[in-house]
Protein backbone atom coordinates (compact mmCIF):
# COMPACT_ATOMS: atom_id res chain seq x y z
CA UNK A 1 0.00 0.00 0.00
CA UNK A 2 2.80 2.31 0.94
CA UNK A 3 4.30 1.64 -3.00
CA UNK A 4 0.90 3.29 -4.41
CA UNK A 5 0.52 6.13 -2.00
CA UNK A 6 4.26 6.98 -2.68
CA UNK A 7 3.88 6.70 -6.42
CA UNK A 8 0.61 8.74 -6.23
CA UNK A 9 1.99 11.56 -4.77
CA UNK A 10 5.18 10.96 -7.06
CA UNK A 11 2.78 11.41 -9.86
CA UNK A 12 0.62 14.43 -7.95
CA UNK A 13 3.97 16.10 -7.50
CA UNK A 14 5.45 16.14 -10.80
CA UNK A 15 1.95 17.14 -12.39
CA UNK A 16 2.40 20.49 -10.02
CA UNK A 17 5.33 21.08 -10.81
CA UNK A 18 4.78 21.40 -14.50
CA UNK A 19 2.16 24.43 -13.63
CA UNK A 20 4.14 26.36 -11.21
CA UNK A 21 5.30 29.89 -12.76
CA UNK A 22 9.03 29.84 -13.73
CA UNK A 23 8.79 26.26 -14.66
CA UNK A 24 11.64 26.40 -17.10
CA UNK A 25 14.02 27.22 -14.91
CA UNK A 26 16.66 23.98 -14.25
CA UNK A 27 16.18 23.63 -10.70
CA UNK A 28 12.59 22.48 -11.55
CA UNK A 29 14.07 20.57 -14.33
CA UNK A 30 16.29 18.56 -11.98
CA UNK A 31 13.16 18.05 -9.36
CA UNK A 32 11.09 16.71 -11.93
CA UNK A 33 13.97 13.97 -12.96
CA UNK A 34 13.76 13.22 -9.41
CA UNK A 35 9.95 12.85 -8.95
CA UNK A 36 10.36 10.28 -12.76
CA UNK A 37 13.48 8.30 -11.22
CA UNK A 38 11.79 7.84 -7.82
CA UNK A 39 8.35 7.11 -9.64
CA UNK A 40 10.47 4.16 -11.63
CA UNK A 41 12.44 2.77 -8.40
CA UNK A 42 8.97 2.60 -6.58
CA UNK A 43 7.60 0.63 -9.79
CA UNK A 44 10.61 -1.56 -9.63
CA UNK A 45 10.75 -1.89 -6.00
CA UNK A 46 6.48 -2.99 -6.22
CA UNK A 47 7.16 -5.49 -8.89
CA UNK A 48 9.97 -6.95 -6.82
CA UNK A 49 7.45 -7.46 -3.71
CA UNK A 50 5.36 -9.12 -6.16
CA UNK A 51 7.31 -11.73 -7.52
CA UNK A 52 9.05 -12.51 -3.59
CA UNK A 53 5.76 -13.69 -3.19
CA UNK A 54 5.49 -16.50 -5.98
CA UNK A 55 9.31 -17.53 -5.88
CA UNK A 56 10.35 -19.74 -2.96
CA UNK A 57 12.87 -18.63 -0.41
CA UNK A 58 15.13 -21.31 -0.84
CA UNK A 59 15.38 -21.04 -4.16
CA UNK A 60 17.19 -17.83 -4.73
CA UNK A 61 18.97 -17.76 -1.31
CA UNK A 62 22.14 -19.62 -0.20
CA UNK A 63 23.55 -20.46 3.80
CA UNK A 64 26.12 -17.57 2.90
CA UNK A 65 23.17 -14.71 2.44
CA UNK A 66 24.47 -14.33 -1.04
CA UNK A 67 21.19 -14.03 -3.67
CA UNK A 68 22.41 -17.29 -5.48
CA UNK A 69 20.28 -18.80 -8.44
CA UNK A 70 20.03 -22.56 -7.75
CA UNK A 71 17.47 -23.39 -10.69
CA UNK A 72 15.10 -23.99 -12.28
CA UNK A 73 15.71 -20.84 -14.51
CA UNK A 74 12.66 -19.81 -15.99
CA UNK A 75 11.52 -15.60 -16.73
CA UNK A 76 10.17 -15.44 -12.97
CA UNK A 77 13.32 -15.81 -11.51
CA UNK A 78 15.70 -13.68 -14.27
CA UNK A 79 13.24 -10.68 -13.84
CA UNK A 80 13.29 -11.43 -10.18
CA UNK A 81 17.68 -10.74 -10.23
CA UNK A 82 17.08 -8.33 -13.44
CA UNK A 83 14.71 -5.78 -10.78
CA UNK A 84 17.07 -6.38 -7.88
CA UNK A 85 19.16 -3.76 -9.20
CA UNK A 86 16.95 -1.07 -8.20
CA UNK A 87 20.07 1.22 -7.21
CA UNK A 88 20.01 1.81 -10.97
CA UNK A 89 17.40 4.38 -10.34
CA UNK A 90 17.50 5.87 -6.82
CA UNK A 91 20.73 6.58 -7.24
CA UNK A 92 19.98 8.82 -9.92
CA UNK A 93 17.06 10.22 -8.38
CA UNK A 94 19.30 11.19 -5.17
CA UNK A 95 21.92 12.93 -7.37
CA UNK A 96 19.20 14.79 -9.17
CA UNK A 97 17.75 15.64 -5.92
CA UNK A 98 20.38 17.13 -4.98
CA UNK A 99 21.31 18.75 -8.21
CA UNK A 100 17.99 20.56 -7.51
CA UNK A 101 18.73 21.71 -4.00
CA UNK A 102 21.96 23.15 -4.88
CA UNK A 103 20.48 24.72 -8.03
CA UNK A 104 18.12 26.59 -5.45
CA UNK A 105 20.83 27.60 -3.18
CA UNK A 106 22.39 29.07 -6.39
CA UNK A 107 19.24 30.37 -7.61
CA UNK A 108 18.47 32.20 -4.15
CA UNK A 109 22.04 33.76 -3.39
CA UNK A 110 22.36 35.00 -7.33
CA UNK A 111 19.44 37.44 -6.32
CA UNK A 112 21.85 39.15 -3.73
Amino acid sequence: MAHVIFGGALLLMFYWSRRLPGKEARPWFYLRLTFFFFFLWNIDALAVHLLELYLSTNTYYSASFQSTISGPLNWKYLLYYFLRFDHLFCVPAMYFLWKSLQSFVQEEYAEF
